[in-house]
């Protein structure tokens, strides 16, 4: 609690006449996070991209995506509780975009690789944000590397 008001520049009593305690705050936390995932890829999927595309075009998550949600993203990338993992949180919405047919041992591992890559994707773009990120290059590349090794 005492860095949460540090780094929010709240009080102590004003922290505790909202929350109870600081596992209150993360459950809060946890039901926007989903919501305001989804409210941010919802343009793009409206214009029929997949969230995937979102992730290898960074210029999306440069201009559009505010400052402050980029740093309180990193931040709570920080926090892990039995309740709160926002990892856990960002992979799993990826998951949930990823629909194929079936659900074999093969599905599921590429469900998994592809939330992984999709979250490796936003988080590197987020701490480089200087540098455009070709998400489709270094996964060609990459695909090539494995093809030919």
């Amino acid at each position: 609690v005492s860095e949460i008001i540090k780094v929010s520049g709240v009080n102590r009593s004003t922290f505790y006449r909202h929350y109870v305690d600081k596992y209150e705050i993360l459950d809060k936390i946890n039901d926007m996070a989903i919501p305001l995932g989804d409210r941010m890829l919802e343009p793009f999927i409206k214009d029929g991209k997949h969230s995937f595309d979102v992730m290898f075009n960074s210029s999306y998550l440069l201009s559009s995506v505010p400052t402050h949600y980029k740093r309180m993203f990193l931040s709570l990338l920080k926090v892990r509780t039995n309740n709160f993992d926002m990892e856990r949180i960002v992979k799993d919405g990826f998951a949930r975009h990823y629909m194929p047919g079936d659900e074999t041992a093969d599905t599921q591992l590429a469900r998994a690789l592809y939330s992984d890559v999709c979250y490796r994707l936003l988080v590197y773009s987020i701490t480089h944000e200087q540098q455009a990120l070709n998400g489709h290059k270094v996964i060609n590349d990459l695909v090539s590397y494995i093809n030919n090794n």
